[in-house]
């Protein structure tokens, strides 16, 4: 395993030798951004990279990125040093082992917006609030802690079914879903609730359903924020 930013650059130089392709990962919005990405050259501390016109997007806006690949055996963070979002390149420093990723969960997992209002329902209860993130294999939510009326942590016993009832202001019909619960943590007047689903074939595609148009709506917007920094790009003065 690469520990050190010169043992990681040498896993890049390998890389970039044997001419193999690497993941970057970023996040607009809330929703994973990843594309391959190639190296054109190390120079010093720095690489510099053939990306996706969605990744460099990411990159001007985040001034971050990690990078997958498993020759390096392990996620590595870098920042941006330059970006040049017409001919798709940027070059990247300040390498070190990143401590969590988005590609370390199990599928994509994205935050709403429109915000999704959620019904969770517990034998004769029904507590509303408001979904955080969503996912094939779980979800997040937040309960108003007045929605609950004894101590959550006595209420949400850890592997406790549940059943869930999103309200999507994009959806026809609500979605319901059946979990159990992973974790709960206390937090400023709310109650955050980490949920493991146990979605049925009907469920699984109305969740689907749901990424794929956020997804879709996510690229339509950086398609936009591209041509815009193409424009700005292309106006600004030679140096």
């Amino acid at each position: 395993m690469f520990d050190m930013p010169e043992e990681i650059l040498d896993g890049l130089k390998q890389i970039a030798q044997a001419q193999q392709s690497l993941m970057l990962l970023n996040e607009y919005k809330g929703v994973p951004v990843s594309y391959e990405a190639s190296i054109r050259g190390i120079e010093a501390a720095a690489a510099t990279f053939n990306v996706h016109k969605y990744q460099a997007v990411c990159l001007t806006l985040e001034g971050e990125t990690t990078i997958q690949s498993k020759p390096l055996s392990l996620a590595v963070r870098a920042r941006v040093t330059a970006v040049d979002v017409v001919q798709g390149t940027a070059t990247l420093t300040d390498f070190r082992a990143a401590v969590y990723t988005v590609a370390r969960r199990l599928a994509i997992r994205v935050k709403t917006n429109p915000p999704v209002s959620v019904e969770v329902l517990i034998a004769d209860q029904s507590m509303w609030g408001w979904l955080e993130n969503l996912s094939l294999i779980g979800l997040g939510i937040y309960l108003p802690r007045a929605q609950i009326m004894h101590d959550p942590q006595d209420v949400f016993q850890k592997d406790m079914g549940l059943r869930i009832r999103l309200h999507p202001p994009t959806e026809e019909a609500p979605i319901e879903l059946v979990g159990k619960v992973a974790h709960g943590t206390p937090q400023q007047g709310t109650y955050r609730l980490g949920i493991n689903l146990s979605a049925d074939a009907e469920a699984q595609r109305a969740i689907e359903g749901y990424i794929a148009r956020r997804q879709a709506a996510i690229a339509h917007e950086l398609q936009i924020v591209y041509d815009r920094m193409c424009a700005r790009q292309s106006q600004r003065p030679l140096s």
